[in-house]
C-alpha cells in the first residue's frame, strides 16, 4: 500500500542541509513509467526535451517541481530501473569524505551541473542515495 496523507502530509521540512530535497527514477520505459505514476497518483508531469526527443519529466507537487525521470541508457549497464532520493547537503566535498569515515561508498561524483553539484553514495548496508549542493527553493 502507498503512503496515504491523513494528518500529516509528508516531509514537513524539505531542502534544508541534510533533509529530502528531490526524488528521482531511472527507468528503462520513460512513457510506461509516466502513465504509470500520472494513473496511481495522479502526478503532473512535464517533459523536458532535446533534438526532438524527451530526455527527461519533471514530476510536479502542486506549483512545485520536487522530482522528475530520466530515461536509462547503456551507460547505466544492466542496473534494474530505480527511485533516487536526493538530499541537501551544504558541500559534497565534505558529505564524501564524511561518508568514507562512516563506512559509506562514493558511487559516482562529485558531478558539476549547471544549478549546483551532486553525488552519488552507498550507505554501508547497500542502499543508494545522492546529495545535491546547491541552490534550493525556500
Amino acid at each position: 500500500m502507498a503512503w496515504q496523507p491523513a494528518r500529516h502530509i509528508g516531509a514537513g521540512r524539505v531542502n534544508d542541509p541534510g533533509t529530502l530535497t528531490w526524488n528521482e527514477l531511472a527507468t528503462r520505459d520513460l512513457p510506461a513509467a509516466r502513465t504509470f505514476y500520472e494513473g496511481l497518483f495522479g502526478w503532473q508531469t512535464e517533459p523536458v526535451e532535446a533534438d526532438g526527443s524527451v530526455v527527461y519529466v519533471t514530476i510536479k507537487n502542486g506549483d512545485r517541481i520536487n522530482g522528475g525521470m530520466m530515461p536509462m541508457t547503456s551507460q547505466h549497464g544492466a542496473a534494474p530501473p530505480h527511485w533516487l532520493p536526493y538530499f541537501t547537503v551544504a558541500s559534497c566535498d565534505e558529505t564524501i569524505s564524511r561518508v568514507g569515515e562512516l563506512g559509506g561508498t562514493l558511487l559516482a561524483g562529485p558531478i558539476d551541473m549547471p544549478n549546483g553539484r551532486i553525488s552519488v553514495i552507498r550507505d554501508p548496508q547497500g542502499a543508494a542515495f545522492a546529495v545535491f549542493e546547491g541552490e534550493v527553493d525556500d
